[in-house]
Parts: structure tokens; sequence; C-alpha cells
């Protein structure tokens, strides 16, 4: 199995005979697996990295390698934690695609490790993955059939000319439909599942722990104005708060006390500057999904009731 080792700064400071230099994180270490270790093209392989530090320490993973590589993400990074004896393990895994036969190299960004204001980056040295063709070692073994004698069709044989004609207008046309029926604009998902995905990738980019949990809120907050819009015309994006609560007022299947609530925050976080934590990000975020939710099964249950 491919393993390669990267030593925290610690160990390295210990190494060359002195402490680690001020900012960062003492005992870390890094390491990442490749299973399996050969793979045929355009099959699946997993990329583990394994941090373990003191506990406590925030841990952040690239969301998906590089996809300029020669290799392409699947999923976006699964991580898990555990902490036991004061050690913390955090673990992140990512699914890719290997297209490029040989040993191509999995880009990965710079893995970002926090504790107590101390903030550390750790570069992998350079994964690879053994990448095998799909096409046989050998095919010198394979013998052509051999040629078939020229079939003629003399003229006068019309009814066998006449079916040929019939068959190809009859594939001319359910072709001609098939391309026009393909270009036609898929209708858009409904508004909950719009949502749901917006929701989904606002994940993927962990403003949080990129340290930005204002534009976390934020987002979140135009994720619920937008689906409240696809429900109801008349709540606009572009209405301010006062308005879509007005324009709500009346809607059986809205929490208009806590959509109120939610905007309120996330206008003030927006416009004056409002300080907000980590913590509360978090749960200002799953306020939004939650809301999203309910909003939904209401409907649900009026259109079932009608």
């Amino acid at each position: 199995m491919i393993r390669v080792l990267v030593a925290g700064l610690a160990a390295l400071a210990a190494l060359q005979g002195g402490a680690p230099p001020q900012g960062t994180v003492r005992g870390v270490r890094a390491a990442f697996t490749i299973e399996p270790e050969t793979v045929r093209v355009g099959d699946p392989a997993t990329l583990k990295v394994r941090i373990t530090a003191p506990a406590g320490t925030r841990v952040t993973f690239p969301a998906a390698v590089d996809s300029t590589s020669g290799v392409e993400p699947l999923d976006p990074v699964v991580v898990s934690e555990e902490t036991k004896n004061g050690i913390l393990e955090s673990t992140g895994a990512y699914r890719i695609l290997a297209w490029e036969v040989g040993l191509p190299a999995i880009s990965l960004g710079a893995i970002r490790v926090e504790q107590n204001g101390a903030v550390q980056e750790l570069q992998l040295g350079d994964p690879r993955v053994f990448v095998v063709s799909v096409l046989p070692a050998d095919t010198a073994l394979r013998v052509p059939k051999p040629s078939r004698d020229i079939f003629v069709i003399l003229p006068a044989n019309w009814p066998f000319w006449l079916l040929i004609i019939a068959g190809f207008t009859v594939a001319v046309i359910v072709g001609v439909w098939l391309q026009r029926r393909s270009r036609r604009t898929p209708p858009p998902p409904e508004p909950y599942i719009r949502a749901q995905r917006a929701f989904g990738r606002l994940t993927s980019l962990d403003l949080i722990g990129a340290g930005e949990p204002a534009k976390h809120v934020a987002a979140s907050a135009d994720i619920v104005r937008d689906f409240l819009a696809s429900r109801d015309n008349p709540a606009a994006p572009g209405l301010t708060t006062a308005e879509l609560v007005n324009v709500l007022e009346q809607d059986k299947a809205v929490p208009v006390h806590r959509v109120s609530d939610l905007l309120g925050v996330a206008d003030a976080i927006k416009f004056a500057a409002r300080p907000v934590d980590a913590p509360a990000a978090e749960g200002l975020g799953a306020e939004a999904m939650a809301i999203v939710t309910e909003v939904h099964n209401a409907d649900v249950r009026l259109a079932r009731s009608k």
C-alpha cells in the first residue's frame, strides 16, 4: 500500500535541534493512504488523509482534490474525527477517478490546523495512484474473421430497395425528433429541491471553517429568501425584510416570526457588521434549513388536504 508520512513541525524541529517556531501547533502529524493501490482507467480510488494533533485542535481539509491534475474528484471530502487520551485524530476521505495510465499525481491544497490562535498549514508531499490500462496486454493472438463475399443487389429487386429507403426515412425522422427533444429545456426542479442543493453546496464550501461565519449566515438567509420567492411570487427576493414579512402574514405554511427573526439577524450581520462567531453561525444556518423543511412539509400537507 502506498503510504507517505508527513511529520509535524514539532518533530521536524526536534530533528533540527530546535523548538518549533511561534504561531504553529505542536505535536501535529499527517499521513495519507490510497486504496486500492492499483486501479484501472476509470475505476474509483480513495485517498485518506489522517491528521493527529492535541485535543482541541481544529482541522480544515480542502473541499476536494484539484480536478486540473491527472485525477478528478467524485465527491466532496468526507471528514471524521475522534479524540482519545488527549489526542485528536481527524481523517479526510477523497473519492477520485484516474484517467491517465501510469502514476498520475493527486493535487490537494493545504490542510489548515488551528489551536489557540496558532495556525499551521500542512501540504502533502506527492500522493500518486498506480493506474493500468483496461486493454489486453497482447492483441497479437486475435485472428480476424475472413472477409465476406460482396453482396450484389440487382436493380430488378425493387421491393428490397423500397424497404431500404423506407427504413432509412424512418431512421432520419426518428433521429431528427430525438435531436429536437434533447434540445428542449428540462423543467426546473421544485423550490425545495433547489434549496436543498443550495444548502449542500454551502456546506461543501465550509465558510465557517474558512473563518467566514458572516458569509455563511448571509448565504443561508439568501437561500431562504429564494425558496420563499420560488413558491410564492409576491415574496420577491428584492423585498426588504419588513416588506417580505408583510407579504407572508397570510401564508399559513410559513412560520413568519421565525423567518422575521432569522432575516433580521442576517440583515444586522450583512449591513450593520454585527459580529457572529462560528457556533452562532452554525445555529443560524441550521435554523434556515429547518424553516425551509417546515414550509415544504406544510405545503405538502395543504396540497393533500385539498
